[in-house]
């Protein structure tokens, strides 16, 4: 019996150890042949999503269960949760991003056993690399809000439908990330944040009435920012905490976090609860040091400043008591409660020879956002003595939420040298000399914000001696042999008034100052003297009138690679004095003398030599500071990369009124080019340094101009631009580049200015011409060139012109024109417009003077020239005693005609008008007298060569002879029929028997000789 049970026992573990086998060999089949990543992946993506008011997205995902054994793991490679914000967030986000997480890897692994007990067991969570993005709208909305609510999630047709409850409890055993980044953007109060190296381990036990989370969370550099400006910056944080949350008040608990900054611990304790209608937190919490001692307080120096390796010690009895109790959200922000105290308190660090003695400070700190108390900071008899420093501080600073006032006393010095040998500040980081302080200071904010310096107290002096602090590591340099700032109230001032006035002063005495931040910065003064004064006012309501004086010896500057500076010596008065319009705001006045200065930025310069500025200026209600007054100077030179060429300018005096500058004979070399101008430049300061409208009403003067290196200038100057904006540091093109540059572009007008200018250049050259006497009133805006009733002589003959010029792109350029010349040869008109040649090559049959009018609209090239294909004019031209060149055509003519044979064939006069559309130009029926004969031509010649042209016989020696000729031909050759004259009636003195003209063909004339009147 026994061994038939044995045998049952033994037949019974085999078969339920195959059952295992075969479930392992099955789980086995299915992970690697059923349960691909390939297979699951989109599946799984496609379950999440629709569960999800977000999209997910995974490169790869993998189950697994031998390697966790006995729980089921899901691996995901590469993925991300992708919010499409909604129209209202997507509004309010600063920095566009839609990703709410994304990592390199997510393991969730589960314990399948546990659902057999009703409960929910995530054994781990981890994330490797994720990049978390974090945002909360002005109203509250957050973008992580993403899981749909039951509600929204549509039941299956084919799923059965149950009430029972599920009713697990869940524990998450493990929550980890591991080097992440984690970007915070909270619109409720405008506070951004940013965590590098982030890691953290939650774990966290659910039940069905609160939640019990464990935190620990550290990163090495978080960021805190607000509105662009920094608050603080690569500081390490730390949190260890745990936390309580009621899961239906979301209220949280916690009795002891720790809070870490940089090595400082602090704790908290107390109550956060959510109040989900207000969209606020209300915050309750009391912190305090966890280890109330002076070494925990120095733990928030950063590495960045001091060696963490040192061990410090201590003592002196220190307490820090604190509390946070208020409204966090929109407009809402908690009621601030701090006090520090250290006695008796000692500094001390290892292999380190000096020790601070003496460390006492008693500090208030009082914040309330609602005003319905004054917030205040208060600093009361602070103290550090230690190796030949002792100083002492008060200060009072109140009022913080409205007109803050500052009240402070510094009494005391440190010897920086000596302090670098007490504390262990991180290798690179060197210091020397002495400061010292006897001051008492008492300003408020509206004094600095209205410039009212006056109203500033202030008894005592600041002083620097060989003072000198640099970070090597960071290229921070600050240092001064000698530099001293000093408050003075005294009656024997005689810098603003005479003797026996009570007078605020002050004097600043600096030599050899060098400021540096890295490359962002430089900064030196050789030697700076300054004293000011202030007398009182007897009206409260105005600001104190000021008078300063200085002076400046050898002073550079560096602002990165955009902006250097050099002033070699300058000395000046400064007077402020109350508004005449407006007491309550500053005037300012400046009497200044600079020997020379030069300021470079980027690629752009400019240099003046023996400047001198009498100038005013009061804030309007732009926020700008307009000069008045008179700028001169000895010379100056200004260069910029878009305009290639330097402008120098000789001795000088500019008068400036509400930002405008006046000239009074200006002179000015542009390269080859020499200007003298007179008139005004409204808004350059507008222009220069906000991209405004620049406009000026200029009279212009010059001997010579070269507008050929001058449109060349401009299209090399745009080059420059373009590569400037690619690389900054891009070989730019040189003044002597220019000479040689290829004029390929049009000459585009510049944007942003409105110039009026009337001209009287002497000498112009343009293209191939030279103009002299161009004399009229010219005017640029919206990218145009209208040039009005412009006059000028060119090859002798005297022209006219009243044209636009327009070009907004390199690509194309338009001219609407209206020229005029008198008295000009034809072979010279010929060269002046070349395109003529092309439209119409018998004009080279021709010699002598004519008078030539033409208007239309042309487009230009690079070299000014107008392009025949796209050219629509009329044109007239007058002549006499014109000469018919001998040609094979005309002797062809002349031999049916049977002309006298001369060696020159004269016209008395002739008049032609013409008109020149789609390539073809039409010549209107002109008359004209050659030899014995009286002649009528007209016809086409197009731009492909071709031509038709006839010449009717009005009058001839022989009076029955009345004929007509038909030349058709091409540049190749042509054919020449006698036909009836069609012309006979055109030029009858009869009216009835010009009637019998094609009327239309004379309209269309009358038309052209009508709108081109000489």
């Amino acid at each position: 019996m026994a061994y038939s049970l044995k045998k049952i026992a033994v037949n019974l573990g085999k078969v339920l150890l195959g059952l295992l086998i075969l479930v392992f060999v099955i789980i086995a089949f299915a992970l690697n042949f059923v349960f691909t990543p390939e297979k699951i992946t989109p599946k799984i993506v496609s379950a999440i999503n629709k569960n999800l008011e977000a999209e997910m997205r995974a490169e790869s995902i993998e189950l697994s269960f031998f390697k966790t054994f006995p729980s089921f793991t899901l691996e995901i490679d590469d993925g991300a949760i992708v919010n499409h914000l909604n129209d209202s967030i997507k509004s309010a986000v600063t920095v566009r991003r839609d990703t709410v997480v994304s990592f390199e890897r997510c393991q969730v692994t589960v314990n399948p056993w546990a659902f057999l007990r009703n409960k929910i067991v995530i054994n781990h969570l981890i994330f490797e690399k994720p990049q978390i993005y974090a945002f909360i709208s002005e109203s509250g909305e957050v973008n992580w809000d993403i899981l749909k609510t039951t509600d929204s999630i549509e039941s299956q047709p084919d799923s059965p439908v149950t009430e029972t409850e599920f009713d697990a409890k869940i524990d998450i055993k493990d929550v980890r990330i591991r080097d992440g980044y984690l970007f915070f953007e909270n619109g409720l109060t405008n506070l951004f944040s940013s965590l590098e190296e982030l890691e953290l381990r939650l774990k966290a036990k659910y039940d069905p009435k609160k939640i019990l989370l464990d935190i620990d969370c550290q990163s090495n550099s978080s960021n805190l920012f607000k509105k662009g400006d920094t608050l603080l910056h690569d500081f390490g944080l730390g949190i260890v905490s745990k936390l309580e949350m009621d899961r239906v008040t979301k209220a949280l608990h916690t009795e002891k976090t720790k809070l870490i900054l940089n090595d400082a611990a602090f704790v908290l304790n107390g109550d956060i609860a959510l109040n989900q209608e207000k969209k606020i937190l209300d915050l309750d919490l009391n912190f305090g040091l966890e280890n109330a001692s002076i070494e925990n307080l120095m733990g928030l120096l950063p590495p960045s400043v001091i060696n963490k390796k040192s061990i410090p010690s201590s003592k002196g009895e220190v307490n820090l008591d604190g509390n946070i109790k208020g409204a966090y959200g929109k407009n809402s922000l908690p009621t601030v409660n701090a006090a520090l105290n250290i006695k008796n308190g000692e500094l001390a660090y290892k292999e380190m020879p000096n020790k601070i003695d003496e460390l006492e400070a008693e500090m208030t700190l009082f914040i309330d956002p609602t005003k319905e108390e004054i917030s205040f900071v208060k600093i009361e008899n602070c103290k550090i003595i230690g190796n030949n420093t002792a100083i002492k501080i008060d200060a009072n600073v109140s009022d913080l939420l409205d007109n803050t006032r500052f009240n402070a006393n510094l009494d005391g010095k440190v010897d920086f040298g000596e302090l670098q040998k007490t504390i262990p500040f991180k290798e690179g980081i060197k210091l020397a000399g002495i400061f010292s302080s006897k001051v008492e200071l008492s300003f408020t904010k509206d004094d600095i914000e209205r410039s009212n310096y006056g109203d500033i107290k202030g008894k005592g002096f600041f002083m620097f001696e060989n003072f000198f602090i640099e970070n090597t590591q960071r290229q921070n340099v600050f240092s001064t042999k000698y530099s001293k700032m000093e408050f003075i109230q005294s009656d024997e001032s005689t810098i603003l008034s005479d003797a026996g006035t009570k007078v605020r002063g002050g004097r600043i005495d600096i030599s050899d100052l060098i400021l540096q931040q890295n490359e962002k910065l430089q900064f030196t003064v050789a030697k700076l003297f300054a004293e000011y004064g202030a007398i009182p006012k007897k009206d409260t309501t105005s600001i104190r009138r000021i008078k300063s004086k200085f002076e400046l010896k050898q002073s550079k500057f560096n602002i990165g690679d955009t902006l250097k500076g050099e002033i070699r010596y300058s000395k000046g008065v400064f007077f402020v004095n109350p508004s005449e319009l407006n007491p309550v705001k500053p005037s300012v006045k400046m009497v200044i003398e600079i020997d020379s200065v030069g300021i470079k930025s980027k690629n752009n310069y400019f240099a003046i030599k023996k400047g001198r500025y009498n100038v005013s200026t009061e804030k309007n209600e732009k926020n700008l500071w307009p000069l008045n007054g008179e700028i001169s100077f000895g010379s100056l030179i200004l260069y910029t990369p878009s305009f290639p060429l330097e402008l120098k300018m000789p001795e000088t005096s500019l008068k400036l009124s509400e930002g405008i500058i006046n000239l009074e004979k200006a002179h000015m070399q542009l390269g080859r080019s020499d200007f003298t101008a007179s008139g005004k430049l409204a808004n350059f300061g507008g222009r220069f340094f906000r991209d405004e409208l620049l406009k000026g009403e200029l009279n212009i003067n010059s001997k010579f101009t070269d507008v050929n290196q001058l449109i060349k200038t401009l299209n090399e100057g745009e080059k420059n631009e373009k590569a400037e904006d690619k690389d900054p540091d891009s070989k730019m093109v040189t003044i002597a580049d220019v000479e040689t540059a290829d004029s390929t572009s049009v000459f585009v007008v510049p944007k942003g200015v409105e110039f009026i200018w009337n001209t009287q250049l002497e000498e112009v050259k343009m293209g191939k011409l030279i103009l002299k006497n161009l004399n009229g009133l010219v005017t640029l805006k919206d990218q145009k060139i209208e040039m009005n009733s412009l006059s000028m002589i060119t090859n002798g003959a005297k022209m006219y012109t009243s044209s636009t010029y327009e070009a907004k792109s390199k690509q194309l350029a338009n001219l609407n024109m209206d020229f005029k010349l008198l008295d000009i040869d034809l072979a010279n008109l010929i060269d002046m417009f070349p395109v003529l040649d092309s439209i119409m090559p018998m004009a080279g049959s021709f010699d002598g003077n004519v008078n030539f009018r033409m208007k239309g609209r042309a487009n230009m090239d690079a070299n000014l020239g107008m392009s025949a294909n796209k050219l629509e004019l009329i044109a007239r031209i007058l002549g006499k005693n014109m000469v018919i060149m001998d040609s094979e055509t005309f002797q062809e003519i002349a031999k049916k005609l049977f002309f006298k044979n001369k060696e020159k064939n004269i016209i008395d006069e002739m008049s032609f008008a013409l008109q020149y559309k789609d390539q073809v130009l039409e010549v209107f029926p002109s008359e004209f007298q050659v030899d014995r004969y009286r002649l009528a031509l007209g016809g086409v010649q197009k731009l492909n060569g071709s031509y038709s042209f006839h010449i009717s016989v009005l009058k001839t020696p022989i009076p029955l002879l009345k004929m007509g000729i038909d030349v058709i031909g091409t540049d190749q050759g042509n054919n020449m029929d006698l036909t009836k004259a069609r012309y006979k009636y055109f030029f009858a003195k009869s009216d009835r028997k010009r009637e019998k003209a094609d009327q239309e063909l004379m309209a269309r004339k009358e038309a052209v000789i009508k709108r081109l009147p000489f």
